[in-house]
């Protein structure tokens, strides 16, 4: 679509469009009538794209009226100052096409944008998202997977404007004590179990910059992750986040630590950005879990700040009730108020030197503590690359998870009413 093509828009609804492309050819006289209903914009002067692209999305009330707009310069002129979801056909002018969206997603971070090329390019794709694009697809997998997507993306515009976009999720810090601890086993099965309670998706986001326990645990791969996420700055929203977390499963999102993605080589985090990334995460997730182990004081003691709930975890050993103590006292001189729950792992476990009644009397934390047995399905989940819940349901340490669920789930709603 390049500057010397325009016409007149038009709507498309159900399984076909209107006659958008025979007329695509007209010249712009004045402003186009636009029709402010839209939410869904195909910008697009081919009629071999538009009657696919409006049998895919099909008459769903959600995204109908589509409109057609035949050019970049026409959508800029007279629709680019209201948040829609736009789909940009580039395959005449791909490289005029994409060099406009640079500048057109820059300007208007509400809308969200999908390229569709005439073919896979993986330097079109690079571009496309290097731009800010949601999505991109070649002509040939255009289908009715299509209507999903537009969907979740229109949500997002929603989400954008504030329509639906109020902070009101949990955040969890899960910090430990030792390495080896467990607290990644911690983090991964709660947020499992939140996600089954409240049947809508929790986010892990593995803040390891050393090793990248997360990844390890579930069996993940990617290439991005939430230092890609913090780089963002100001470009950070709901749809980044929702297009960089790996999906494990039905119940969990993951951002994935700088070491899983490049282990010799991790990204730094941008800590400036941490705020920003915390309240997105509220307004995108129920739970989101913070596993946060290797961070400098400062840097937990910010997360702690931007949490409902730190989970403080613990071996039942002389070494790591000293540095959990040692923890608590550096929050504090820090000036953190966020509620501590310290998790004793491996209760009960043979050659366990220390009770909880002697982890409660040297902690010296008004706290609650929770005890969780020492249980191998623990390990053998985290050999299948698995949750609890997934390989081991029955098992005594997946009822005490979800007991703990239930507790801080219950303590996240109470908290919401009071404010």
């Amino acid at each position: 679509m390049g500057e010397t093509r325009s016409g007149t828009p038009s709507r498309a609804t159900g399984a076909a469009a209107s006659s958008a492309g025979e007329r695509a050819g007209d010249r712009h006289r004045g402003a186009w009538p636009v029709n402010t209903r839209s939410r869904v914009i195909l910008v697009s002067d081919d009629q071999e794209l538009i009657e696919p692209v409006s049998r895919a999305i099909g008459p769903d009330p959600a995204l109908q009226p589509i409109e057609i707009v035949p050019s970049l310069d026409v959508y800029t002129e007279s629709y680019a100052s209201r948040a829609a979801l736009v789909i940009v056909d580039i395959a005449a002018e791909p490289a005029d096409d994409l060099a406009k969206l640079y500048r057109l997603i820059d300007d208007h971070p509400s809308s969200r944008f999908i390229v569709i090329a005439a073919e896979f390019d993986k330097d079109q794709l690079l571009r496309a998202m290097q731009a800010g694009a949601r999505h991109f697809m070649p002509r040939e997998w255009i289908n009715d997977d299509m209507r999903p997507l537009c969907r979740e993306l229109l949500d997002q515009v929603h989400q954008a404007e504030g329509d639906d976009g109020a902070a009101s999720g949990s955040i969890i810090t899960v910090l430990p004590a030792s390495g080896g601890c467990g607290a990644t086993t911690v983090g991964v099965n709660l947020a499992s179990e939140m996600a089954i309670a409240s049947d809508v998706r929790s986010l892990v986001v593995d803040f390891d910059v050393r090793f990248g326990g997360v990844a390890a645990h579930l069996g993940l791969k990617g290439q991005y992750g939430i230092a890609d996420v913090l780089d963002r700055g100001e470009t950070l929203d709901a749809g980044v986040i929702a297009s960089t977390a790996i999906r494990h499963g039905e119940g969990l999102d993951v951002l994935l630590s700088p070491a899983s993605i490049k282990f010799d080589d991790p990204a730094p985090l941008n800590g400036a950005n941490f705020e920003l990334a915390a309240t997105i995460f509220q307004g995108s997730y129920p739970t989101t879990i913070l596993d946060a182990p290797a961070l400098v004081p400062e840097a937990q003691a910010e997360l702690a700040n931007l949490s409902s709930r730190l989970l403080l975890v613990l071996l039942p050993t002389v070494k790591d009730v000293w540095v959990a103590r040692s923890t608590l006292v550096a929050l504090r001189n820090r000036d953190v108020e966020t509620p501590v729950t310290v998790i004793l792992n491996r209760a009960g476990s043979k050659g366990a030197g220390l009770s909880l009644a002697d982890v409660r009397d040297t902690l010296e934390h008004d706290g609650d503590i929770v005890a969780l047995r020492d249980d191998p399905a623990a390990g053998t989940a985290l050999n299948a690359g698995l949750t609890l819940a997934e390989h081991a349901p029955k098992s005594k340490l997946r009822k005490e998870f979800v007991k703990l669920a239930e507790t801080l789930g219950a303590d996240a709603a109470s908290g919401r009413a009071a404010a």
